[in-house]
This record gives structure tokens, sequence and C-alpha cells, in this order.
């Protein structure tokens, strides 16, 4: 029984769907006026096509500023814009407010109306989550190869390299998150913005504490015309000590995680095979 509403959701979600692109679709001049004048903030921001003319009609620009932010610090640039993300939780929101009028009449135990607005809350905030969760993936990976980085950098200054030949080598040579911000940084100074510029870029982007930390002192190094070489490699032994302090808390977290694992899942299997069946003979005993 369950199937016909779960069939007429799916369909008045397709229908609110299509419907959605065709406004975005005949609405697309001045839509796509407002997506041009948005995205010219951001260089390099990806072209975006119906869902991103709808996402920059539905979004403010203080808000959009911050999705382009976020969607910046995830690397995703090159695959996402801030109209295409709010327009995907516009039809998320969609979705869920389909299925949850839907299927509110099989859930007895939870009203239609609060069933819909949390399922459209959950719709809404999805597409945000994937990004939160990629941004902070990006953010583990780019502390993991931030030492190792600033090693190969003081081997290039060590063996008479610029500072900005030395990013360009080491974002050549390293693959990752942190390689592909430092091949921007050699791109933006190939262009001709200074190199400290380029370096402050990374660590707005970036927005990690060790990366703005060694960022700041390499800018003053430049700045004041020092050697950078003792600079980065004081970095590189600070950045080395921010990792293993990093594992040395998620070591210490773990005894609390394993409890947690142990009082909900192992816990109730060992009632249930030993306890229960003592207590459910005793219970039918004749005494």
């Amino acid at each position: 029984m369950l199937q016909q509403p779960l069939a007429v959701a799916a369909g008045v979600s397709l229908l609110a769907f299509i419907g959605v692109r065709f406004v975005a679709v005949r609405l697309g001049s001045r839509l796509g006026r407002l997506a041009g004048r948005a995205t010219a903030t951001v260089p390099g921001q990806r072209p975006g096509g119906p869902l991103a003319a709808l996402g920059a009609a539905l979004m403010p620009a203080e808000a959009r500023r911050d999705l382009a932010n976020r969607i910046d610090r995830a690397g995703l640039t090159a695959r996402l814009s801030p109209e295409e993300l709010a327009a995907c939780g516009f039809v998320g929101v969609l979705l869920a407010a389909a299925i949850g009028w839907a299927a509110g009449p099989r859930v007895s135990f939870i009203p239609r109306l609060p069933l819909t607005a949390g399922l459209c809350y959950l719709g809404a905030q999805a597409p945000l989550a994937w990004v939160q969760a990629r941004e902070r993936a990006r953010s583990r990976a780019v502390l993991s190869e931030l030492a190792g980085a600033l090693d190969l950098m003081v081997a290039c200054t060590d063996g008479g390299l610029a500072l900005a030949q030395a990013v360009d080598l080491v974002g050549a040579r390293v693959s990752g998150p942190l390689g592909q911000e430092l091949g921007r940084v050699a791109r933006e100074t190939a262009a001709g913005l200074p190199v400290s510029q380029a370096l402050q870029a990374l660590a707005r982007r970036v927005n990690l504490g060790p990366v703005s930390l060694a960022v700041g002192a390499l800018v003053r190094a430049e700045e004041h015309g020092t050697p950078v070489t003792g600079t980065l490699r004081q970095q590189a032994s600070l950045a080395r000590a921010e990792q293993r302090q990093a594992f040395e808390r998620e070591v210490a977290a773990l005894p609390l995680k394993l409890t947690l694992c142990t009082v909900f899942f192992i816990f109730p299997t060992l009632f249930v095979l030993v306890v229960l069946p003592n207590v459910l003979w005793f219970s039918r005993a004749r005494w």
C-alpha cells in the first residue's frame, strides 16, 4: 500500500523539477544577467546553466559570497557554482516536501506537517552538508601534506631557488589539495601577481591556522628581505608538531569512541544472546 503514495510523490517531484527548469529557461535572459553579475566577482568560477540562473535569483549577494568561499575551500570551484548549490537545495526542498506529504498518512507516529517540515529542512541542508564534508576532508589532507611540502621548499631554497620558483616546483611535485593550491599560486605569480599576495590568497582560501601561520612568516621574510630558508625550516617543524598533536588528540579520543560503540552495539547483542533467554526461562518456570 505504500507504493502508491511513493509513486505519487515521485511524480509530483518530477513535475516540480520540470516546472522549475522550464521557468528558469523561459526567464534565462533576465536571470542570466543576474547570474553574470554575481559570478563576475569570482574569477575562474564555473559557468552555470538554468540551475545557476535560478540560484542567482533566489540568493542574496552576501549568501552567494559565503557559498563561494565554502566551495572554494572544498576544492569544487571548477565543478560547482554557488547558484547551482542554492538551486540544488531548492530542488531538495521540493522533493522532500512531496515525499513527506505523500508518506505522511503512512507514518502514524509523526504528524504529516512536522514530518514534511523536517524532511524539507534535511533536503535544504543536504547539499551544504556535502560541501562541508568535502571541505573537512580537504582540510585534513592539506594539514597532512603541509610539513612535507615545506621540507621540499627548504631543499629548493637551499639549492638557490627563489621563493616563487620553489613554490612552482613543489606545486608540480606534490599531489593532492595542497599541490593544487601551490600550483594555483604559481600560475597567479606567473601572471604578474606578487608572490606575497598569492600566498595570502592561498591562506584565505584554505582557512587553516598552520597554513596561515606559515604564510604570514613567509610574507614577512619576503617583505624584510631576510632569507626564507630558515623560516621555511622553522615552519616545517611547527607543521610537523601540529600534525603530531592532531594525531595524539585523535588517539586520546579513541577510548571514548570505543566505549560508546561497546555500550550501544555490543552490550545489547550480549543481552539478547545471554541474558534474555535466561530471563524468559525464569519467567516461564513453575514455582
